[in-house]
């Protein structure tokens, strides 16, 4: 029965909404867009012509293939490699702006999420592999599947996406983590990683690169007019101030923030992660690509659109060239707060308007899509048109002669200004060779548009021997055209290149100064080492740095980079000290690394820590220095840092666990701030791991005459979990005139080995209950009520207590309700509890307001509360709540409008609870997510069911854990971002367990969230009206 039960609740709702059948929705109205300035939007093509499309590219002939998703769960799908999804062709054969017609090009596909036409092939992404589809015989349909590279891992949205032939005729990809890529090279060598990238290769697979590395979902790319490489990327950061998403300039070499110390390619590290041209909220930002017609690229032809999942977005990026890299001048182009409408892709078509995907309502991990839903939302595709203007005629130039045209022909076409028929101008040059060098050398006059001088030289770029008409081209007065040159000769690789790039390096353009660097990478040799050292010693820019350093890692030996040590720039001491702790030379010499550490120069000495934590060999070297940071009165950031990541990356060390333990002893000498350091760094190493004096040492903190010392290591003590220190906190628990904190905190120390406490224990718990108590005091007593396996009077009190109090967690009441039962079972174990009448009255209000129960809590109650029919009550009513809620939902669907957030941000902060676990600015707790931005990426009526039911749908990096330890007790919390040796959970108080992974027995995903269900309930109408206007004004 228990099996039973939990395979029906704990996956009900996304049951019902997989498998319950439904009539396709219709697509949206214009009139149900918000448009830019001068825009227009049509429906393009709707069910069943399409069916939950992802992602889309037009061939030269105009028809457009678009890779559907099958519907269903893309995780569960991708990992067992089901082939359900398809690829349509549409055609639009009159003009309209409509595809009238539509096909299958192919099927049996495994989430195709990217797809890329050249050439008569269409490059799909379909794990493990990327795959060629051709029509061979004309008839519609792809019959010759050729594998062109693999293999990619499958585990989940992060797998194979973001194909895209780029201008210099190679194919690019994008990758995220955990799925990671494995390739086996002809010569037998692997290039492998876990890590998100970009990735290119050959259109025939061969010659395969990572490119950039270190994200944790790079989404999609495209080119810039002079060739950098502009992508979006998920997750840039971890979600703080409002901020997690990114739009990305992309480089060789380079090295990306969050993932970047996972496993993956071998990587040059230059310095500080790269950073980002713009951060967003939890945007989801997925298909992306730049506009190329006058009206989508603008004046500069620099504006990028980006199809952003959570916000129902397109935006246009306006990129302003600032320094070395960009910023993005953001405009929303299209926009609406219909909750179903969820962009994952956006294309130009050659008439100058803008395709975008809607994917419709299927993919709801991690994203915030409502899933109480009468009729699942299955796409579509429109059109953004301007209202001003007509397209140009045969826009692809289809009524020209492509058979067999000359190359004066060609040449006259490469001018066209309709985009289609200059595309396919170029690249039908580049396959000429020889004879087209000549008219596209002309195209890099100064007289031609730069859209033609642009094709042109990537056009030559592809030709071999080509090059010295690109080489001259770096003479050009348009900055632009010199950028663009010297990034397409770095891609040829051409060492006769390199006299001319050199000379760039001085140029007052920090974007010309980039793309010499860049180039001079490949082209450039060891002679010309002196000349980078002398712009490496002037840089102030990361990315020139970035790609100075990427050189001297090319081409400068060690013994050169052994006398920039004393180099008389900062920079060039740093990037010498960098490139000598890293392959090919790993001869960085302790004694100067650890003089570093007291450098003027901030970034010297953030480079000499890193060093320094790599190589145990040198803390003797390195022990003078840190005894005389412990010793002062205040610490700076940088003496900080090091301090609490020494001692964990040095724990093996005898020598560090002995200096450890003096430093931390009462006669030390140590200061405050540097003692208090100590004692969080210790916690950092799982605690199976700690040093016994170490354990000692802690030992004697806790008996500290400081208030300030005391809470530090009971906090330590608490995050290490050691039975060992269990007397000495016990004795604090129990220690009347101790500090509340000090003494709460001792108890969670220790509560998973003592379960049972004496009356004044329990008492103290009690008064911090009360309602004059601050509501992150309340949920902390009633977390560590939740554990203790209290006498049947207690667990009453504390069912009357939740009974008045909204913001305790109905989850709470039921995990200490079976930690009751087993106190009393100890005793009679045939016999239901005294308290199981009141209790299941709780738990019956509790369900009626929309609350959740975990399958196994149901199956304990039928077993052990002799209310058979209650129960059998409960069951009916949990199978009929989703059609509750759906009702409720609709009921409270008006209070969206109207409502005055200033009155909402006070019932935020106060008496709906919401910042004791969630931050908005620098106000709130942290134990659920940012709301910073949340109205930016949540729809209305989404924001109300998550309040409605938070168990439904959970935020990414937010679901609960339920851990069960060898030692037979058991945890539950959220999962914290921690070192994969440990297993870090946060309960609702915001309390961080850290657990060694040899600790677990088993760990499960939870159904119930940690917020309370039902919160609503204690508002009135017109408060849940505010409250939800301060929320959706949040972006």
């Amino acid at each position: 029965m228990s099996t039973m039960i939990a395979a029906r609740f704990e996956a009900f709702c996304l049951a019902w909404l997989l498998a319950a059948p439904f009539e396709p929705r219709q697509t949206l109205s214009a009139a149900s867009f918000t448009t830019a300035p001068g825009w227009t939007v049509t429906t393009a093509a709707a069910p069943p012509d399409v069916r939950f499309p992802m992602f889309a590219c037009f061939d030269e002939r105009g028809r457009l293939f678009v890779a559907e998703s099958s519907g269903l769960d893309l995780y569960a799908e991708l990992q067992k490699l089901t082939r359900k999804c398809r690829i349509r062709a549409l055609e639009d054969r009159d003009g309209d702006g409509r595809f009238e017609s539509a096909s299958n090009f192919a099927d049996q596909l495994v989430f195709p999420m990217g797809l890329a036409w050249h050439e008569g092939k269409l490059f799909v992404a379909d794990p493990p592999l990327v795959v060629s589809l051709e029509d061979t015989d004309g008839d519609g349909r792809a019959d010759r599947r050729t594998p062109i590279l693999g293999d990619f891992g499958h585990q989940d949205n992060g797998s194979l996406h973001g194909l895209i032939v780029g201008p210099d005729g190679w194919l690019y990809m994008t990758m995220g983590q955990p799925d990671g890529y494995r390739f086996k090279k002809p010569d037998g060598t692997v290039i492998e990683g876990k890590t998100g990238a970009l990735i290119r290769c050959r259109l025939d697979g061969s010659d395969v690169e990572v490119v950039c590395r270190g994200f944790e979902n790079l989404i999609e790319i495209d080119f810039m007019p002079s060739g950098e490489i502009i992508g979006t990327d998920n997750w840039f950061t971890l979600p703080a101030a409002g901020v997690r998403d990114a739009l990305v300039h992309l480089v060789e070499g380079g090295l990306y923030p969050l993932a970047a110390t996972q496993k993956g390619t071998p990587m040059l590290i230059s310095g500080p992660f790269l950073p980002a041209i713009a951060s967003y909220p939890a945007v989801a930002l997925s298909g992306f690509t730049r506009g190329r017609n006058p009206m989508l690229a603008g004046p500069s032809r620099n504006q990028f659109y980006s199809a952003q999942h959570n916000t129902r977005k397109v935006v246009q990026h306006r990129l302003v060239r600032e320094l070395d890299t960009f910023r993005s001048e953001d405009m929303d182009f299209l926009a609406t707060e219909d909750p179903d409408f969820h962009p994952s892709d956006v294309l130009e078509d050659a008439d100058g308007s803008l395709i975008v995907v809607d994917t419709g309502s299927w993919y709801i991990h991690h994203c915030p899509t409502g899933r109480i839903r009468q009729a699942p939302a299955e796409g579509g595709l429109y059109r953004l048109r301007p209202v001003a203007g007509s397209a140009p005629s045969d826009p692809r130039g289809l009524r020209l002669d492509w058979k067999s045209p000359s190359v004066e022909a060609l040449a006259e076409r490469l001018r066209d200004p309709r985009e289609g028929v200059s595309e396919r101008a170029a690249l039908a040059l580049s396959r000429l060779g020889s004879p087209a060098v000549s008219v596209l050398t002309q195209g890099l006059e100064s007289n031609h548009p730069p859209a033609v001088r642009e094709k042109a030289t990537w056009a030559l770029s592809r030709i071999p021997g080509a090059h010295e008409s690109i080489v001259r081209a770096l003479e050009s007065p348009d900055p632009v055209q010199v950028v663009l040159a010297a990034r397409a000769l770095g891609r040829q690789r051409l060492p006769a290149a390199a006299p001319a790039l050199v000379r760039l390096l001085s140029d007052p353009e920090p974007s010309t100064r980039l793309a010499a660097a860049e180039a001079l990478v490949w082209c450039g040799g060891p002679e010309l080492t002196p000349r980078v050292i002398e712009a490496l010693s002037s840089c102030r820019e990361r990315f020139i740095e970035h790609a100075l350093i990427h050189f001297l890692h090319r081409h400068s030996t060690r013994s050169e980079l052994e006398k920039l040590l004393d180099h008389p720039s900062f920079g060039v001491q740093r990037a010498a000290l960098v490139l000598l702790d890293q392959p090919p030379f790993l001869a960085l010499d302790g004694r100067s690394a650890v003089r570093k550490l007291s450098a003027s120069d901030p970034a010297l000495r953030h480079a000499a820590r890193d060093a320094l934590l790599k190589h145990p060999e040198w803390v003797e070297l390195a022990l003078p220095y840190l005894t005389s940071i412990t010793s002062a009165a205040t610490l700076t950031p940088h003496e900080l840092e090091l301090l609490n990541e020494f001692p964990a990356a040095f724990a093996s060390s005898p020598r560090v666990v002995e200096w450890v333990a003096e430093r931390l002893g009462t006669q030390s000498g140590t200061g405050l701030s540097g003692r208090h350091t100590l004692l969080r760094s210790i916690t950092l190493l799982p605690a199976t791991q700690l040093p016994l004096a170490w354990r000692s040492a802690l030992r004697q903190n806790l008996a500290s005459p400081s208030v300030q010392v005391r809470r530090q290591a009971v906090a330590s003590a608490r995050a290490l979990q050691g039975a060992d220190l269990d007397q000495e906190l016990i004795g604090l628990v129990r220690t009347a005139a101790e500090s509340p904190e000090i003494r709460a905190q001792a108890l969670s120390a220790v509560i998973l080995r003592h379960r049972r406490w004496p009356e004044e224990v329990l008492e103290f718990l009690f008064e911090r209950l009360g309602p004059s108590e601050p509501v992150s005091t309340r949920l902390e007593s009633a977390e560590l009520l939740s554990q203790t396996e209290l006498p049947s009077t207690s667990f009453a009190r504390f069912l009357e207590l939740a009974r008045r109090d909204a913001s305790l967690p109905p989850s709470l009441i039921i995990t200490a309700a079976r930690r009751a039962d087993q106190n009393a079972a100890s005793a009679v174990k045939t016999t239901p509890p005294e308290w199981s009448g009141p209790f299941l009255d709780f738990v019956e209000s509790w369900t009626q307001n929309g609350g959740h129960i975990e399958a196994l809590d149901l199956e304990w109650m039928r077993l052990r509360l002799g209310e058979p029919q209650r129960i059998a009550s409960l069951h009916r009513q949990l199978e009929r709540r989703t059609e509750h809620l759906s009702g409720l939902l609709s009921e409270l669907l008006p209070l969206l409008t109207g409502g005055d957030p200033n009155r909402g941000q006070g019932l935020f902060l106060g008496k709906a609870i919401c910042a004791t676990c969630h931050r908005v600015g620098n106000q709130g707790g942290i134990s659920g997510p940012d709301l910073t931005k949340v109205g930016a990426i949540r729809a209305g009526r989404d924001l109300l069911e998550s309040l409605l039911l938070p168990s439904l749908s959970f935020a990414q990096g937010y679901e609960p854990y339920h851990v069960e330890l060898k030692s037979g007790e058991s945890l539950s919390g959220m999962r914290v971002r921690g070192p994969d040796t440990l297993f870090i959970l946060r309960d609702a108080s915001g309390r961080e367990t850290r657990l060694d992974s040899i600790q677990i027995s088993h760990v499960r995903r939870g159904t119930v969230s940690v917020m309370p269900e039902g919160l609503l309930a204690a508002l009135t109408r017109e408060e849940i009206r505010d409250l939800l206007s301060f929320l959706q004004q949040l972006k």
